[in-house]
This record gives structure tokens, C-alpha cells and sequence, in this order.
């Protein structure tokens, strides 16, 4: 545990413990995790990037937008989350709601629900958290959905060498009780393990990529799973990273909190590298660990289905026509009389779908149900949306 460059008599703030910072794009895991735990979505299913407004109760309106300013179309979820398209992930607060996320959240990271709010900047990462609150949050993850509980003193001992406190059996204990009665199971093993695929695939192609596999970066060459954060006017970088050992979260800002780290200074630029080069040396560059069992695989847990969707924008696939990408999502489950199933996404067209051209105001009422009035349909615009 890192607190700050140098701790002297007037610097004991342990900013890893204490400092509470907006985590931006690192908390949109958090988001993407509950809509799975709900079964709202699926690793694959397609969502749409394409400009978003919001009205708030007394008329203002919000906007979200992504900082290279382009619009994809539909899209598949796990893409967006490694290209980390914020307006995708708005979306995905509207399709779950607010309250399974800061249910979910607050459950990971053990932190009181009152800290997130319920609107639509949450799935951006408003919410402070300190770096201890984040690496709790991802650790559970990383730990197949099972609590952790860090320590940082194993045991005291006093002159004698006799053991006067021990922590670390303290710990034992608890964690053994919790797995007695079940409750040592924070959230599903099967919400964490597709959670934690989709981070990987972030890492493999998203906005660490770079930065954690280039070699006059982080020249890391082993498996991994992360999210990059970055806030506004990069006063903040995030990057909250796990393998299969060990989880670290590194964060990068100013104690006064309208100081930026400088012009286009991204999580992806500064924050990856050095987490790169720090688990690089701890295992001298090779022997890597993986994510898989003693035969070498890596096989879903029972309440995980493995599926397929269309690679192109994430809709149900057409037989024979749309290239295929894994999707993974949760069994139904009923819980007092109700009963919580993925809704499938409907066929993808093809070359028409593939092409992502479509009349906007469709999409509008279709998906959300919005009425001719309230979207003022009169002209029957085709909105193109761009393509990568």
C-alpha cells in the first residue's frame, strides 16, 4: 500500500485509504455487473451509440458524449465497455435502474448506498471512492465473486516473541464462518466470472491494450483483467487492474482536486505502464499465471449459458450471414414469484444491419417506447452512423 510519495509529520494523509476521487470510467464494471447480475443483458447483446439526451424533472437537459465525439451504432456490450463508450453505459443504467446498481456496488466495495446517486452520471463514474474502496470492489470480482477482506499486519508479537494480536487468524476465522452460512458469496460466481471475461477482453483489445502489452510501455505479456478511468480535464487516472493472484489498483491525481495532470493525460497513458511494468517484475517476465483449473480450462460456472450474437452489432444472429462473437448471460431465476430472464435482442437484417444505417425515431420507439409527439416525428431522417 502506497499512500503518497513521502510521508513526514505534516503529510500523513493515506490517500490510498482516505482520498475519495471520482473513478470515471473504472466504475462502469460496477454498472455493467449489475445489469448482468439482473439478467438486463447479456456480454454480447447489442447496444446503441448514438446521441443521447436526457430531461431531468425540472426541464434541464444532459447529454453524455465520448471524447473522440464518433458514434458507432449498435454495437456489442463487451465492445463498448473496452472502448468504454460512455453513452452505452448510460444506456445500460436506463435498461437496469438505479437501485441494482448501488445495491451491487455498495456490496463490492462495502461502502454505504447514500454515496451514489440515482441518475444517469452515476454509470459515468461520479461517485468518490478511495483506491482501497475500488481494489475491494474488484478484488471480489477477481476472487470469483467471494468476500475479501484485506489486512495489512499479519500478526504482533511482544518482546517475548509471544503473539499478542493476530489478525490474519482473525480474518481466517471470519472468512470460514462466512463460507459455513453462505454469506461469504458477495455476488453470484456467475455475474463474477462473466464480468471478469469481459474484462479481459477489455485489457486484450481496449483502452489499457496498449499501454499494458507495448514494449517501451508496461511490456506485460500475461493475462489480465482491468478497466481504465479517466474525469474531466483529467484531474483523475484510474486504472483498477486483477490477474489471477493478485489485484492492484493504481490511481494518479492532486490533492486539490481542480488541478489536471496535464493536456490528453489519459488512464490509459500514464496509469497502465507502470501497473505493466510492476506485474512484469513480479514475475520476471515469464510464468505467467493463468485463469484456468488444473486441466487448463476455463469453464463457466453452472448458471452461466454460453451463446452467440452477431459480432457486428450484437443483435440475435442470422443463420449462415452474421460473423459470431461469444455472449454470455445468466439462467433465469425466480425470486418471490418473479421471474428474471434476458430478453433476447431481434434478428440482425444482415448486410442492412451490418451497414448501420437506420432511421433514428425508430430506434427511439422501439427500444424506449417514446411517442411520435414526444420526439416530434414529421421528417423521415436517416441518421448514418459511423463505423470503425
Amino acid at each position: 500500500m502506497v499512500g503518497g510519495y513521502k510521508y513526514t509529520p505534516k503529510n500523513q494523509f493515506n490517500r490510498a485509504m482516505q482520498a475519495r476521487r471520482q473513478t470515471g470510467s473504472a466504475f462502469k464494471p460496477f454498472v455493467y455487473g449489475a445489469a448482468i447480475n439482473e439478467r438486463s443483458v447479456a456480454s454480447g447483446t447489442g447496444m446503441m451509440d448514438a446521441p443521447l439526451m436526457t430531461l431531468s424533472d425540472d426541464g434541464h437537459g444532459w447529454a453524455p458524449e465520448d471524447i473522440g465525439g464518433d458514434f458507432r451504432g449498435m454495437i456489442p456490450l463487451v465492445r463498448a465497455l473496452a472502448m468504454s463508450i460512455n453513452i452505452v453505459s448510460v444506456q445500460v443504467y436506463f435498461k437496469v435502474g438505479p437501485d441494482p446498481i448501488i445495491d451491487f456496488v455498495s456490496r463490492l466495495t462495502k461502502t454505504s448506498k447514500s454515496r451514489f446517486p440515482a441518475s444517469p452520471a452515476l454509470s459515468l463514474g461520479v461517485p468518490e471512492l478511495t483506491p482501497y474502496e475500488m481494489a475491494l470492489g474488484y478484488s471480489i470480482v477477481a476472487n470469483k465473486g467471494k468476500d475479501v477482506i484485506p489486512f495489512s499486519v499479519r500478526y504482533v508479537i511482544d518482546q517475548s516473541g509471544n503473539i499478542i494480536a493476530n489478525k490474519e487468524k482473525e480474518v481466517r476465522k471470519k472468512l470460514s464462518d462466512e463460507a459455513k452460512d453462505g454469506s461469504i458469496q458477495v455476488i453470484p460466481e456467475g455475474t463474477a466470472y462473466i464480468l471478469r471475461r469481459m474484462l479481459m477482453e477489455v485489457n486484450r483489445m481496449g483502452t489499457p491494450a496498449g499501454g499494458l502489452r507495448e514494449k517501451e510501455k508496461g511490456d506485460y505479456q500475461g493475462v489480465a483483467a482491468g478497466k481504465t478511468g479517466s474525469t474531466t480535464s483529467y484531474t483523475n487516472a484510474w486504472y483498477c487492474g486483477f490477474d489471477p493472484r493478485l489485484t492492484t489498483v493504481l490511481w494518479m491525481g492532486f490533492d486539490k482536486n481542480s488541478l489536471t495532470l496535464g493536456r490528453n493525460q489519459s488512464a490509459g497513458l500514464i496509469a497502465v505502464p507502470p501497473w505493466g511494468r510492476m506485474y512484469r517484475r513480479f514475475y520476471d517476465g515469464k510464468n505467467y499465471p493463468e485463469f484456468t483449473d488444473k486441466n487448463g480450462q476455463d469453464l463457466p460456472p453452472e448458471g452461466v449459458i454460453m451463446g452467440a450474437t452477431c459480432a457486428e452489432n450484437g443483435l440475435s444472429p442470422k443463420p449462415g450471414v452474421c460473423p459470431l462473437m461469444n455472449s454470455m448471460f445468466l439462467k433465469p431465476i425466480t425470486i418471490a414469484g418473479r421471474t428474471k430472464s434476458l430478453i433476447p435482442n431481434r434478428q440482425c437484417d444482415g448486410d442492412r444491419d451490418h451497414q448501420k444505417s437506420m432511421d433514428f425515431r425508430q430506434f427511439l420507439q422501439k427500444e424506449y417506447q417514446i411517442s411520435d409527439e414526444e420526439i416530434e416525428k414529421g421528417k423521415q431522417d436517416t441518421f448514418k452512423i459511423k463505423t470503425e
